[in-house]
């Protein structure tokens, strides 16, 4: 299991595991509720951004994550930053994508932060 010990962390995790393969070590940096953004749905709770992350994985992708700025109020924090994606799409050609994201992450009960909402179109 990854362990965000501060809001920040869920990002530079996240993009680590994506980069990695690690479906499993990725979901579990979601709330049982959570939502991911995706272009054309939103995924609801870990099932559904299992399928999505699943997606996303078979691009066998390079991802950086870096947050720019954190604003926390208590166990909530807001987190905006920039991504890049390196991967290989559908067709075998080569994707190179970036953007910026907004995410929600929550201190849980045992100290971590998690994805509340991760939303990775979510700044422009």
């Amino acid at each position: 299991m990854l362990l965000a010990g501060t809001p920040a962390e869920t990002s530079t995790l996240m993009a680590g595991a994506v980069t990695a393969g690690d479906l499993a070590g990725a979901v579990g940096l979601f709330e049982a509720t959570a939502s991911f953004v995706q272009l054309s749905y939103v995924a609801e709770g870990t099932d559904a951004i299992r399928e999505a992350l699943r997606g996303l994985l078979a691009m066998d992708p390079t991802l950086v994550g870096i947050p720019d700025r954190v604003v926390q109020a208590g166990d909530l924090a807001l987190v905006c930053g920039r991504w890049h994606l390196k991967g290989t799409g559908p067709d075998g050609n080569p994707v190179e994508l970036s953007g910026r994201f907004t995410d929600v992450v929550r201190r849980q009960a045992d100290g971590r932060w998690l994805f509340v909402i991760d939303n990775p179109y979510g700044v422009d």
